[in-house]
């Protein structure tokens, strides 16, 4: 019930930017800007589930650069589009022109607004009311300092995994909507179909909820299909064979580098 709150709250606060006539780098003469208008609703929810916070309207530029900086990590190490992921060894004679600097500005872009939003965050710190994720791993390092024993727990550890988790939150649910986004622009008799099932079952009065999901299943099957179609991953990252194997007939000799194709 709460996160469907915080849904509610950040749906409201996204109609309202896609409303508006102009919000720079977002909305411009009517028109909207994607992904870019996607990118306060889904970091605001991952954010809350985290650190309990949000970035508000008036700080949606700050917003926006997180955001690019994850698309740029992310296209520089991806093994279609980036030379990084599948060949490192060639940050050593070209960083420039692989992508490597830019690779590592943004990577410390991103870790610099995640340190600034936990350090935030621990001013507020009370160890008998656990409000979120953060809280819970400040308790756990406390915890574990209060002991002998061996422990992983850190600070730096905590904003890692914060990191890990929010970047990939982000920009694959933008991008799914963008997939969205284009599959109904190509067939917009589904927009119709999709937004007359919402009118029947939900009206126009209020907003959708999760409760109403059963009652709608055009719409179901069409995020199903766009999620089938336009899959986030058709090349997954770069793995390594651990043993000599055969698959469906072909041998695969230990320490060779796989790239599987899920599409």
């Amino acid at each position: 019930p709460q996160l469907e709150k915080i849904m509610e709250e950040e749906i409201r606060d996204f109609i309202d930017l896609v409303q508006s006539k102009h919000h720079e780098g977002f909305c411009s003469d009517g028109k909207v800007k994607v992904p870019p208008v996607f990118y306060a609703y889904f970091t605001n929810l991952a954010l809350q589930v985290f650190l309990g916070t949000r970035i508000p309207p008036s700080q949606y530029q700050k917003l926006k650069k997180f955001v690019s900086d994850c698309y740029c990590f992310s296209r520089n190490l991806d093994p279609t589009t980036g030379t990084i992921g599948l060949t490192p060894w060639v940050r050593h004679f070209a960083p420039g022109f692989f992508g490597f600097t830019s690779l590592v500005k943004s990577n410390d872009c991103i870790k610099e607004f995640i340190q600034e939003v936990t350090n935030d965050h621990k001013g507020t710190f009370m160890s008998d009311a656990l409000r979120d994720f953060c809280d819970t791993y400040l308790k756990e390092i406390k915890d574990k300092d209060n002991t002998n024993e061996e422990h992983w727990f850190s600070d730096q550890q905590m904003v890692m995994t914060i990191w890990d988790t929010l970047f990939a939150a982000v920009i694959t649910q933008a991008t799914t909507m963008c997939f969205l986004v284009e599959v109904l622009l190509e067939y917009p008799e589904i927009q119709a179909k999709a937004q007359q099932e919402v009118d029947d079952m939900v009206g126009r009065s209020r907003l959708p909820t999760l409760d109403d999901r059963k009652n709608l299943p055009y719409l179901e099957a069409l995020m199903r299909e766009v999620m089938r179609r336009k899959t986030l991953t058709p090349v997954v990252l770069p793995h390594r064979c651990t043993e000599d194997t055969y698959f469906y007939g072909y041998f695969i000799p230990k320490n060779t580098m796989v790239l599987a194709n899920q599409w």
